[in-house]
């Protein structure tokens, strides 16, 4: 059925065109509680981002297909999925990443 992977990225910051642009995820939760507080920073799309040393990101790999027509099917992670594998990382349990390192 294929190989599902877990890659890790280092989290890098650089400035575009005179904005600060980085590969954080977004802090949700502390995001819609400044919105409720502050209606400006709501007006203006302020998001806050956690500040983590690395990101993960999950992949699926179709390579690996013995049925026929491969082409045709499609893996999509689901949230409780993506959520069960943050909470893993996080408390240490799953630790085996594929490092990607940037040029």
């Amino acid at each position: 059925m294929g190989r599902l992977y877990v890659t890790k990225k280092p989290t890098k910051n650089k400035i575009i065109d005179g904005k600060l642009e980085n590969n954080m995820p977004i802090d949700w939760n502390r995001t819609m509680a400044l919105w409720e507080e502050d209606n400006e920073a709501k007006e203006k799309k302020i998001l806050i981002k956690h500040n983590v040393p690395s990101v993960y990101k999950l992949t699926y790999d179709k390579h690996y297909i013995s049925y026929p027509n491969k082409v045709y099917y499609h893996f999509g992670f689901n949230r409780q999925l993506k959520v069960t594998i943050k909470e893993n990382i996080n408390s240490g349990k799953l630790i085996d990443a594929f490092s990607i390192k940037y040029k």
